[in-house]
């Protein structure tokens, strides 16, 4: 089917640049009758999965990722390209936080993956499994192999994204060191459109600002950030930003919506799952939050955030939180 060679054929581009019509296209030619049976179902499957992940979709994303392996298993031949599904299942996993599964499923990927670029990025994924379970060592003896390979490639998203990884590593330990290579990755991805990696490299730069006290820079970007996730309709980048802004909110003394945005989060089965180092300051934050509110006003006002859906919580951010916080650092 001409249609799915133009979908597996354009689906990276279509993930990395943020490209939503073509995220539709995948998911609509996932369900197509007329394509099991296709060399290409297994690949779709794998797009679609993507598409579905950077929607904040998880749960749909597995399914895409289940009816791809069980194609693949049931096939008479080669399936082309095999290695999508996996890619796929590497990050949804990275997500819930099974970063043992997440790093063993992107070394798979990485063995047939015959995409340059996604070479990069799967030898990325292995840091950030790593970065995130809190092997901070081991993440960075990873390191040198994506920078290598992204030199090698020469593609500009891949050397963005080897830059976010610097930037990402070092963060943990030295966030103003993490903003060169932060900042670098940012111009570096804004410079060809490469929407996620821009948006990824922003949120830790946000990170960065939120963790040594830069509230200006801080508030200045948020409001950037925010809206980058929101013409994506990135929503599992969006949960992070907003645990970030929670975080600042409860610095700047604003409480109340910052106990809202964390209920919401909280709520959605299909946020990020908060590990590694981040466990540690999440729970600061909720302490910080019992202890300026109360733990009964604070609960109260978790509770009210899990009712929010999303555009409430979108509406909340930019109407309430950010003019607020705005207002603080005046």
């Amino acid at each position: 089917m001409t249609a799915a060679r133009i979908t597996v054929a354009f689906a990276g581009h279509a993930q990395t640049h943020g490209l939503v019509e073509l995220w539709g296209a995948a998911r609509q030619l996932a369900a197509d009758t007329r394509l099991p049976g296709s060399p290409l179902f297994v690949a779709v499957q794998g797009a679609a999965a993507q598409a579905a992940f950077l929607l904040g979709e998880l749960d749909a994303a597995e399914r895409y990722i289940a009816a791809g392996r069980q194609a693949a298993a049931e096939a008479a031949g080669p399936v082309e390209p095999g290695w999508w599904c996996d890619a796929a299942a590497n990050i949804v996993a990275l997500f819930r936080g099974d970063h043992a599964r997440a790093e063993r499923l992107a070394q798979q990927a990485l063995s047939t993956a015959d995409s340059p670029l996604w070479q990069v990025i799967l030898l990325g994924d292995i840091v950030l499994a790593r970065l995130y379970r809190g092997a901070l060592a081991s993440a960075s003896d990873a390191l040198p192999a994506v920078v290598r390979r992204a030199r090698e490639v020469g593609c500009p998203t891949g050397l963005a994204w080897a830059r976010f990884l610097e930037g990402e590593v070092r963060l943990a330990s030295d966030p103003l060191g993490a903003v060169t290579s932060l900042r670098e990755a940012v111009a570096l991805a804004r410079s060809v459109g490469t929407v996620y990696v821009e948006g990824v490299a922003l949120v830790s730069l946000l990170s960065a600002a939120v963790r040594t006290g830069d509230r200006l820079v801080a508030v200045a970007t948020f409001l950037d950030a925010v809206r980058h996730w929101q013409r994506s309709g990135m929503w599992v980048q969006q949960w992070t930003t907003l645990r970030l802004l929670a975080e600042l909110l409860v610095d700047l003394g604003i409480a109340e919506p910052a106990a809202a945005l964390l209920g919401a989060g909280a709520a959605d089965p299909d946020a990020p799952l908060v590990s590694g180092a981040d466990v540690d300051r999440a729970r600061a934050v909720r302490a910080a939050l019992d202890g300026c509110l109360g733990p009964a006003d604070a609960a109260r006002l978790h509770a009210r955030g899990s009712a929010l859906t999303r555009q409430d919580v979108l509406d909340l951010a930019l109407d309430v939180a950010l003019p607020a916080a705005a207002a603080a650092v005046r």
